[in-house]
């Protein structure tokens, strides 16, 4: 998967990990030009997580693992 993700986000799969890479930039401007970006990623990666969740359940759910 990072080499798949890398040069579009960096690899970062977790909201976390981008939020906390755009914190770390240098100079005001640079954060203004790459927030609509971040904001994209973040919401992006939440959705991936959601799908992924969802695509377990539908796999997993006649095994009778869920109760």
């Amino acid at each position: 998967m990072y080499l798949f993700a890398v040069h579009a986000s960096g690899a970062h799969f977790n909201p976390a990990t981008s939020f906390a890479v755009y914190l770390s930039e240098k100079g005001v401007e640079k954060r203004k030009s790459n927030l609509r970006y971040l904001l994209c990623v973040m919401l992006v990666q939440v959705f991936g997580a959601y799908l992924g969740v969802l695509i377990d359940f539908l796999l997993l759910k006649d095994k009778n693992i869920y109760g």
